[in-house]
Parts: C-alpha cells; sequence; structure tokens
C-alpha cells in the first residue's frame, strides 16, 4: 500500500492528510505519537484530488 500526504494550516495547528490512492486514509495532528497510527511509508503529492478536496 502506498501513501501520500500533503500538509495544511488549520486553527488547532498544521494537520498531515494522508490519503491511500483515491481515498482518505488518516488526519495526523502537528505533534500526534509517531506510532499511534501505522501507515508505512508515504510520499509527499499535495496535487493529489483527494487530498486538494479534503484542504
Amino acid at each position: 500500500m502506498s501513501y501520500t500526504f500533503t500538509t495544511m494550516a488549520s486553527p488547532v495547528g498544521e494537520l498531515k492528510l494522508v490519503a491511500n490512492g483515491s481515498r482518505l486514509a488518516a488526519i495526523l495532528w502537528e505533534n500526534d505519537k509517531p506510532n499511534r497510527v501505522r501507515l508505512g511509508p508515504m510520499t509527499e503529492a499535495p496535487e493529489n484530488p483527494v487530498l486538494l478536496r479534503t484542504v
């Protein structure tokens, strides 16, 4: 499974939006514990359509 991500500013701090193909897989908090959500390797892809719609 490959994951892509982008980050966005929000009123609660920076969020990392993670997608798996055409589905949103996770929204991670700025200071989230590294192993709270185990997703594997991620590639930055701010042009991913699901991430653009989520932002």
